[in-house]
C-alpha cells in the first residue's frame, strides 16, 4: 500500500477557538478531527464515521460497502465517494484532490472513513447521490486484524478498534457510539476454488469463539443476491461451507461477508462462465 499523506492546516483557526479532550489519537485521525465535527465551523450538513469495505472503482467515483456506522446515521448499504479530479478535471495542485485517495486501497480493503453527503446535480449523465472525505485531514484509516492503522510521513501508526472507538466517545460525547463487545474480532474468511468455475465454491472460514453466523453474498454495487445461512450455530474453530453459485446472475466480482456478533470477515468471489 503506498504511503498516504495528510495536512490539517484547514483547521488550525478552528483549532485556536475551540477545545476537545481527546485520548492520544492515531495520525492521520488528528485531534483536530473531533474539533471539526463539533465547532460549528465544520457547517450544517451531518458528518458520519463508518467502517467498510471498498468494492469498486469506477471513472467518476469509489463504492463502500457498509460495514458499521460508527458515528451519525447513514441509511444506504453501499456509500459512493466522488473522485473531483475526475468529475471537474482538477490539475492537481488543489486542496480537492485530498478526497480522491481511495485509489490507494484495492478492492476488498476495510477503511474507516470521515464523510458527509455531497449530491453532484450538474452531471446529467451519473447518480446524483454521494460522498465526499471529509476535508484535507486525510481522514481514512485502514482496519485489519481488529487494528486500526495510519500511514503519515513520519510512518505507521496503529491502535487497537475497542481504543479507537473509545477515543470517538471521549472526543464526541454527544453523539451516543456503542462501543464493541470484547469478543468482537475478525472473521478469518477464504474461497476456494478462486477463480471459480463452476457453480459451488468452498468457503473456509475461522470463527474466534462460538455463535450464530450469517452468510451473504453481495455484488460490486453492493446488492445481496445470496443469503445461504441465516443463524445457523457454529462452533468455534475452522469450518468448510459450500455454497452454491447458479443463482447469480452473470460471472464477475462477488463478495461473500460472513457475520457472528459484532465479527465479520469478507472474501472475493470472482466467476467465470
Amino acid at each position: 500500500m503506498k504511503k498516504l499523506f495528510f495536512t490539517i492546516s484547514l483547521f488550525c483557526t478552528v483549532a485556536a477557538n475551540a477545545s476537545c479532550y481527546c485520548p492520544s489519537p492515531i495520525p492521520p485521525f488528528h485531534y483536530a478531527t473531533c474539533i471539526y465535527l463539533n465547532s460549528p465551523a465544520s457547517g450544517s450538513i451531518p458528518k458520519i464515521i463508518i467502517k467498510g469495505v471498498k468494492v469498486e472503482e469506477t471513472e467518476f467515483a469509489f463504492h463502500v460497502k457498509l460495514l458499521e456506522a460508527i458515528y451519525g446515521e447513514v441509511n444506504e448499504d453501499t456509500l459512493l465517494f466522488w473522485k473531483y479530479e475526475t468529475l471537474f478535471e482538477y490539475d492537481g495542485n488543489t486542496s480537492i484532490v485530498c478526497l480522491t485517495y481511495l485509489d490507494q486501497f484495492s478492492e476488498g480493503d476495510t477503511l474507516i472513513l470521515v464523510a458527509y453527503r455531497k449530491n453532484i446535480s450538474d452531471l446529467p449523465s451519473i447518480q446524483k447521490s454521494g460522498f465526499n472525505i471529509v476535508g484535507c485531514l486525510t481522514n481514512y484509516l485502514y482496519y485489519s486484524n481488529n487494528m486500526v492503522t495510519g500511514y503519515i510521513d513520519e510512518g505507521i501508526s496503529s491502535m487497537p478498534y475497542t481504543d479507537f472507538v473509545q477515543m470517538l466517545q471521549e472526543c464526541l460525547p454527544t453523539v451516543g457510539i456503542a462501543p464493541q463487545e470484547e469478543t468482537a474480532a475478525e472473521i478469518a474468511v477464504t474461497c476456494n476454488p478462486n477463480p471459480a468455475q463452476g457453480n459451488m465454491v468452498t468457503v473456509q472460514f475461522t470463527l474466534p469463539f462460538a455463535a450464530e453466523i450469517q452468510v451473504s453474498v453481495y455484488d460490486v454495487q453492493g446488492r445481496q443476491v445470496l443469503n445461504p445461512v441465516q443463524h445457523q450455530y457454529y462452533n468455534k474453530g475452522v469450518h468448510n461451507l459450500p455454497i452454491q453459485l447458479q443463482q447469480l446472475p452473470a460471472q464477475g466480482i462477488y463478495f461473500c461477508r460472513i457475520s457472528a456478533g459484532n465479527a465479520t470477515g469478507i472474501c472475493k468471489i470472482v466467476l467465470l462462465r
